[in-house]
């Protein structure tokens, strides 16, 4: 007897019902059906009714329903009726809008259950997203977090959790529209990767990261390294992140940038790639021959504002070399706070003054006695100066032209 059509359509199910579950699973899973459409299998026969429910990928998006609150019952029952399978993957995309709450019981759900990676994709309208401890206190080894919002740069808040995760391998910073990014503190053993090719302003301040991949930054116009060094590995990490930061007008350094400055092998790496572009510098806490070092690798700077180095710092790192030839061509206006009147302090304003050859003013702002004070005038007077037109100005205390904590408060 010829089989007819409706007897080889149950003979083609019967063959795909009797594949082991591992393999229906799988094809489940990569196919990327979202659950709504997945769960619709459970009405095929008595074999398909409950394989779902031990899914190893799960994904939901709220763009299959019209319901919100609908849609957020359908995640928590298709995670409640979950097996004792892990999640591989949970991926949900939502309008955050007013379900706050909603979600971060979702996600406690999905923790509970051994959830291994989360993919979130969110539009935020008023309130950040704040995520729940629980997410950074169990076995999660990837957190994808991808976010809109037009008017609002403030998208997530992170627990206090998350700063002691002990695994984190990669901090991945992907923001195609974020103008401003600071990163403080670290995560021990952790590498950070920045993509965030609108960025204007970037703050790094802590210990170093592991690794640093910095994407190109075609916007950045300042930023501002406050980055602990002890070392020679550190400073080549150091000179990494300089390296990536070449496109800046305004940069900011603390005093690390004297452990730099003994590692002539890190500072190799900004040879190539000198700041071309910056034309304000600003140095907190240097010694005067780190900070001419510095000053080779920025041919186009216009202001320097220099707050000298501590008693401390001149006894560690006081000796280093000058460079032979240094054109300042550009500079113009320099401004020190807290000069002590020191031999360091001194021999930086004679390198400058030696090599800046259109240097209008010199603003000194002193933390010495006035005996002091004035014998460092007088020495400083009697420098020989490239430009004929030069004006140094020791200031009071009071009077000063920017403000020396704002940078790193």
């Amino acid at each position: 007897m010829d089989e007819t059509p409706n007897s080889t359509s149950n003979d083609d199910e019967d063959r795909i019902s009797a594949l082991p579950d591992s393999i229906l699973l799988h094809i489940l899973s990569c196919k990327k059906i979202y659950m709504s459409e997945i769960v619709r299998t459970s009405i095929l026969s008595r074999r398909w009714r409950y394989l779902w429910t031990s899914l190893p990928i799960l994904r939901f998006s709220d763009e299959t329903v019209d319901n919100e609150i609908g849609f957020l019952n359908f995640v928590d029952n298709v995670l409640h009726l979950h097996d004792d399978s892990i999640i591989h993957k949970l991926f949900l995309s939502c309008n955050f809008s007013s379900s706050g709450d909603r979600i971060d019981s979702i996600i406690a759900e999905a923790v509970r259950r051994n959830v291994r990676n989360i993919h979130l994709s969110f539009v935020l309208n008023d309130n950040p997203l704040k995520l729940p401890d629980c997410l950074f206190n169990s076995e999660i080894r990837k957190i994808y977090l991808e976010s809109w919002h037009e008017y609002n740069d403030y998208l997530v808040e992170l627990p206090n959790s998350f700063w002691s995760v002990e695994h984190l391998n990669v901090l991945i910073i992907s923001a195609q529209q974020l103008k401003t990014l600071s990163v403080i503190d670290i995560i021990s053993g952790t590498k950070i990767k920045i993509c965030t090719p609108n960025l204007t302003s970037l703050h790094l301040e802590g210990q170093l990261y592991d690794d640093y991949f910095l994407d190109n930054f075609p916007s950045l116009a300042s930023a501002c390294v406050q980055l602990f060094v002890t070392g020679h590995d550190d400073a080549h990490l150091y000179c990494k992140v300089l390296k990536g930061l070449y496109n800046v007008t305004t940069l900011t350094l603390s005093s690390d940038w004297d452990e730099v400055s003994l590692c002539p092998s890190a500072q190799e790496q900004l040879i190539p790639i000198p700041f071309r572009n910056l034309r304000h510098l600003k140095l907190h806490g240097c010694c005067g021959n780190a900070v001419a070092n510095l000053l080779k690798f920025t041919p186009h700077i216009e202001t320097l504002f220099w707050k000298t180095a501590s008693e401390e710092d001149i006894a560690a790192f006081y000796g280093g070399q000058f460079p032979l030839n240094c054109l300042l061509c550009e500079l113009k206006y320099v401004e020190v706070h807290n000069l002590r009147g020191c031999e360091d302090e001194l021999k930086l304003l004679e390198f400058i003054m030696k090599n800046a050859s259109v240097i209008k003013i010199v603003d000194i702002t002193p933390s010495a006695e006035e005996k002091e004070v004035t014998e460092f005038s007088n020495k400083l007077q009697s420098l020989s100066r490239a430009s004929s037109s030069v004006n140094i100005n020791f200031l009071s205390k009071s009077v000063t032209s920017v403000n020396v904590e704002d940078d790193f408060s």
